[in-house]
């Protein structure tokens, strides 16, 4: 979670910018596979992903896109201590317990710590969710956070803890609430939709 944790301190609101081409639905879909750390998820073709951040910058990412509306998606990888068998998940019978500290972990750790970092007002928790998935233990969480002038900033993103891997992988939206957004906001939920593991399906294609 570390790696995760500076990468968000290091990036996130440096990569609230928007970029020049206009979003053109051409229908043609492009798919990162990650091999290493075992996900995959789609984005259109025609929006290209950006250079990854020099060695020691950004520790930890494996791939950054912002898209033509200003909105930025980051994925980073990270190794755990310990890793957990998907047996000795469902068998915990403090089951709920453990998925609470990790939600409040991440929270801590990832969420208020960009809303510090990126100097935002304060933050609200607008959703948390257990999401199903066969490989490993996935969460999703949502938040807004909110400015001195006034603007907001949502940060959502997925968290995956895969089975019986000491990884840990984060994919996270970073959304500036702007209603020139609802132009991507169809795409980008699908885009969202379809990060994976590998060996599973994704809840949604684009």
């Amino acid at each position: 979670m570390s790696a995760s944790v500076d990468t968000y301190k290091a990036l996130t609101f440096s990569l609230f910018i928007s970029i020049a081409p206009a979003y053109v639905e051409s229908g043609k879909i492009a798919e990162f596979t990650d091999k290493d750390y075992g996900y995959a998820f789609q984005y259109p073709s025609e929006w290209k992903p950006s250079k990854l951040p020099k060695t020691g910058e950004g520790d930890g990412v494996r791939f950054i896109l912002r898209t033509p509306k200003g909105v930025t998606l980051i994925v980073t990888a990270g190794s755990m201590g310990s890793s957990v068998t998907k047996e000795a998940f469902e068998r915990n019978s403090k089951k709920n317990d453990l998925l609470n500290k990790m939600f409040d972990f991440t929270i801590e750790t990832v969420y208020l710590k960009t809303s510090k970092d990126v100097g935002a007002a304060n933050m609200v928790i607008l959703q948390k969710e257990v999401l199903p998935s066969v490989g490993g233990i996935k969460l999703y969480i949502s938040t807004l956070n909110h400015f001195p002038k006034g603007h907001k900033v949502a940060v959502s993103g997925i968290t995956v803890i895969p089975f019986s891997k000491k990884t840990i992988v984060s994919f996270i939206m970073i959304a500036p609430v702007n209603p020139a957004l609802k132009e991507e906001a169809a795409v980008l939920d699908k885009i969202f939709s379809s990060f994976h593991l590998i060996g599973e399906l994704p809840t949604v294609s684009l």
